[in-house]
């Protein structure tokens, strides 16, 4: 069939590299990138240095980023926490061992919410008042220092029945900048203690 029009173009095509080839380009830029920030002069986090790409799924960015964090990690810890945010909890625990036999010895844990179940018994969660938490949370500036454990008017330190050993609470008191994975949730709250944090990989899975 003999066509008398043809449509005309509404982009360029664009340059595709071969698998191989894309992930030599891929490992070379989050490489130099991560390491960088291990000698970044600091900044506030409004400032600092941000890398986005726009990679075909199952290229391996995260594969390639926590290769990249392995092999930085003792400089990257000596400037405070790495924070690696991932979709899902599920996500972040799988990152999580691939970065433990990746770097055994470097400092590294997951950061579970309140709801989340805990790793070692399924039947519970993390907050035994999960519930409770969630229900107050827009009503108090601090749901810890609310229902679990604070300062009370005369500088007495106080804790619910519950909170000495609450493992939610247990991640809190973890010592020692690590890797620390977690969900995206975690994106719009304050990181899980107030040390400086030399930087954050947030991936889409």
């Amino acid at each position: 069939m003999k066509h008398e029009k043809t449509l005309d173009a509404i982009g360029t095509v664009p340059t595709w590299h071969t698998p191989a080839d894309a992930r030599a380009k891929l490992s070379e830029i989050i490489g130099g990138f991560v390491k960088t920030a291990t000698s970044a002069p600091e900044t506030s986090e409004e400032d600092c240095a941000v890398l986005a790409l726009k990679v075909t799924a199952g290229l391996g960015k995260t594969a390639t980023t926590l290769r990249a964090i392995a092999r930085h990690g003792e400089a990257l810890l000596a400037r405070g926490h790495v924070l690696f945010y991932v979709p899902t909890l599920d996500l972040a625990e799988r990152a999580h061992s691939e970065f433990l036999r990746l770097a055994p010895d470097i400092p590294s844990r997951v950061i579970r919410g309140r709801e989340a179940l805990r790793p070692y018994d399924k039947s519970k969660q993390m907050c035994e008042n999960a519930d409770l938490a969630k229900k107050i949370a827009g009503f108090v500036p601090s749901v810890t220092q609310a229902l679990c454990r604070g300062v009370d008017a005369d500088e007495n330190f106080v804790e619910s029945s519950c909170a000495s050993e609450c493992p939610y609470l247990a991640q809190k008191d973890v010592s020692g900048p690590h890797v620390v994975f977690l969900s995206h949730a975690y994106l719009t709250v304050r990181p899980p203690d107030r040390r400086r944090f030399p930087g954050r990989a947030a991936g889409r899975g």
